[in-house]
């Protein structure tokens, strides 16, 4: 790796594109999207389309990652499970009799399981690091409040991680 970014920044910049130029990503369902609906697994959230995108995908669509697909959340993203209403459960990827953990359980699923690189999750008490230690793969918390969370739909009050 080099030591500083700036020999990737020339680079990206030299390609026509930023840093992930064509890097597909999976988001988790509850960071907005533009012209899709953020329903964190209730019924009632259904067809609340988003005008906007939220900033951390602004930032990883700017720096030409590629969004590709959202992933499953348990209902209010407050369980160690992933199951809601609207979308149904999420398994583990390694064995369907088992799940995948929570909140972010549908990237856990999708990045152990190879369909995915990176994901973006969010994470109050491990709903990224227990997914990713139940699927196999590797998940951190930034430091709180590092990744704006401006944009990501909340079960509750308090979350101060993307």
């Amino acid at each position: 790796f080099p030591k500083d970014l700036s020999s990737l920044e020339e680079d990206a910049e030299a390609r026509g594109g930023g840093m992930l130029q064509g890097l597909p990503v999976s988001i988790k369902e509850c960071v907005a999207w533009a012209g899709h609906d953020v329903t964190i697994g209730t019924a009632g959230r259904i067809g609340r389309l988003h005008d906007d995108d939220a900033v951390v995908l602004k930032v990883l669509k700017e720096q030409g990652a590629v969004p590709f697909c959202r992933t499953n959340i348990p209902q209010t993203m407050l369980s160690y499970e992933c199951s809601n209403p609207v979308f149904g459960a999420t398994t583990n990827p390694h064995s369907s009799d088992k799940g995948p953990g929570g909140s972010s359980g549908g990237e856990g699923c999708l990045i152990g399981g190879g369909g995915s690189l990176l994901g973006i999750g969010t994470d109050i008490g491990g709903s990224v690091r227990i997914p990713a230690a139940f699927s196999g793969c590797c998940g951190f918390k930034p430091t709180s409040k590092r990744i704006s969370k401006k944009g990501v739909v909340s079960g509750t009050p308090g979350q101060e991680s993307v």
